[in-house]
């Protein structure tokens, strides 16, 4: 985080339903005591106090990491929780987890969540997206030819192998 003070005002930023779903996401986990706690002391702050803050938390060793990770844990739960018709930001997510599906073997998943991303930068016309888009689908598109290409290589190859190996096991093959 480059300043203090972006956390306090990242808090702020967050409307009342925000507050009230991420306060009850971190409540809902045990481990993030520490998290919430130091969330409702910045949130109650009227001016950034990052010294009052640390002093609140008892001094807390790892002070800076969980300024950080609270910070992550907003920017994460706000991108999350933004409806597809407010935000391209998922779009951007759906063109992600194509790239990781595509990455564990998945490519028709990958290429579903591609066209799907797709028809919602049709829907809404969000045109900046769809070269990008429609470049990933034509290389899993390319990249599926060239597997069948392979495939037809390897049992064509396979195929004349077994053949000189049966007329060689036969006799014929010396004929």
């Amino acid at each position: 985080m480059k300043t203090s003070s972006e956390l306090f005002d990242l808090i702020k930023a967050l409307n009342k339903q925000d507050k009230k779903k991420f306060r009850k996401e971190l409540q809902s986990n045990k481990q993030d005591k520490k998290t919430l706690r130091l969330y409702d002391i910045i949130d109650k702050q009227k001016v950034f106090d990052d010294e009052a803050a640390k002093n609140k938390l008892g001094n807390y060793k790892w002070y800076s990491r969980l300024k950080n990770y609270l910070s992550e844990r907003i920017s994460n739960n706000l991108i999350n929780s933004a409806p597809e018709k407010e935000s391209q930001s998922y779009v951007l997510r759906l063109i992600e987890l194509a790239e990781i599906l595509k990455s564990k073997g998945l490519v028709d998943l990958s290429k579903k969540k591609l066209e799907q991303a797709n028809d919602i930068c049709t829907k809404y016309e969000w045109d900046d997206f769809k070269p990008l888009i429609t470049n990933k689908i034509c290389g899993i598109i390319e990249e599926r030819n060239n597997e069948r290409q392979f495939q037809k290589q390897y049992l064509k190859y396979f195929q004349e192998s077994n053949q000189f190996h049966l007329k060689k096991n036969t006799g014929s093959y010396f004929g």
